[in-house]
Formats: C-alpha cells, sequence, structure tokens
C-alpha cells in the first residue's frame, strides 16, 4: 500500500481540496497521540527528518496493537505531508528535510496489508476533520498492491490472462502448462469453499498453490522483460 505524494498535486482543477484545510487541527506533537505505541511511532515518522530511512524496532508484543497504531500514525502523517506542500497545481515537490516520505506498507502477510488498507480507508472515512471531497480525493491517492501470487490467480479466475498473454505474444509451453494447472487447482479450492463441511485442504496445498503461482509470475515477468 502507498501513497504518492509526488503525485497528489498534479490535478490542474482551481482550487485543492486541502486549500481550506484548518491546520490547527493537525497533532503537533507525538504526546498529542493516546497511547505509548502510537508516540513512539509518531516522534520518529512525523517528528522527526530521517532523510535515509531509519531501523525502527518497536519493543511491543504480539497482539498488543501495534499494526492499528502504524496506520493510525500513518495517516497523521499523510496529512502533515499534504498540507506542508504548497497548495498549487503546478507545484512540483522537492524532498527537503521538512517534507515527509512516501508510505510503503509491506508485510509477507497477505491479510496485514488488505486489513491495514481497510483500515486507512476507514480513518479517512470517519475523520470529522474532512469534508466529503477531501475524504474522496484522499481515498483515492492510496495505492493497494495484492501479493503477485493473489494477482495472478484473479488474472487467471477472471480470464484476463488470456488478453495479457497475447498482448505481449507469449507462448511458452511451460507457462501455458502451469496455468492450466493453476486453473485446475483454484476451482478445485472454490468448489471446497463452496461447500459447508469442513475445507479438506490443508496449508500445504495452498503454499503448493501460492508457491506454483509465483513461479508462473516470474517465467511471465521474465518473457514480457527480454520479449
Amino acid at each position: 500500500m502507498a501513497i504518492n505524494i509526488q503525485q497528489l498535486f498534479s490535478d490542474h482543477s482551481s482550487t485543492h481540496p486541502f486549500e481550506h484545510f484548518d491546520r490547527s487541527l493537525l497533532k503537533t506533537k507525538a504526546e498529542d497521540f493516546d497511547n505509548p505505541i502510537s508516540q513512539l511511532l509518531a516522534k520518529h515518522l512525523i517528528f522527526s527528518a530521517h532523510l535515509e530511512g531509519e531501523f525502527l524496532p518497536i519493543p511491543f508484543p504480539t497482539g498488543i496493537g501495534k499494526t492499528h497504531n502504524l496506520i493510525c500514525v500513518i495517516y497523521e502523517a499523510i496529512l502533515h505531508r499534504i498540507i506542508q506542500q504548497p497548495v498549487n497545481p503546478s507545484f512540483e515537490v522537492k524532498r527537503d528535510k521538512n517534507t515527509l516520505p512516501l508510505f510503503i506498507f509491506m508485510t509477507n502477510a497477505v491479510n496485514n496489508v488488505k486489513e491495514a488498507y481497510d483500515k486507512l480507508c476507514q480513518l479517512i472515512q470517519n475523520d470529522s476533520r474532512l469534508n466529503t471531497e477531501q475524504k474522496q480525493w484522499l481515498k483515492a491517492q492510496l495505492l493497494y498492491a495484492p501479493a503477485t501470487t493473489t494477482s495472478l490467480q484473479q488474472c487467471i479466475e477472471d480470464g484476463s490472462i488470456e488478453s495479457i498473454l497475447d498482448i505481449f505474444e507469449i507462448n511458452h509451453p511451460v507457462i501455458s502448462k502451469n496455468i492450466g494447472e493453476l486453473k485446475t487447482r483454484l476451482e478445485t479450492l472454490r468448489q471446497s469453499q463452496n461447500q459447508k463441511e469442513n475445507n479438506p485442504f490443508t496449508d500445504s496445498f495452498k503454499k503448493e498453490l501460492d508457491s506454483l503461482s509465483q513461479n508462473t509470475f516470474n517465467l511471465i515477468f521474465n518473457h514480457i522483460g527480454y520479449s
């Protein structure tokens, strides 16, 4: 998930949605957040400048709300970033010590990313500081990028994979064989999920499915790269 601030001011409309946003509504210090986790994160993500990045261990145990608090802080940081920039449609973003970075939320747990994206959208929707136009505009700037395995499986299930192969003139026997096998496995998985009884498929089945999907994606990507 990412929010690309460099594209936020490309709209050539005369009035930017945040032109008249009340700056006094922004949090101004880490202590404005409501718990130690968000305060620690805000101190480093909003109120300190780290141009080259930073490794920040979070000394809190599993299940205490690190992801929730991180998304809350990232949201506030996004607002800070928007308000810091001149509201000028032709303004070209310059990175300096006062410019917050592009925020990219990544994890090896697919559900975490989707839940984080949904949480961020919910925070925007429920924020009384924003009007309807600001909410719609801000949510439109978010990019949710599923895992490559998920993306390929969705393309196979909705049939768009055939168009992709045609566009890039891909006629590789291994790719065709893998896609055929993936179709069969995905259909088997779908049918099992529609059954009311316990799902007979184990984690190993899904891991094998994801592994085959990843290998097939890599083959397609490499073929496009060399075509």
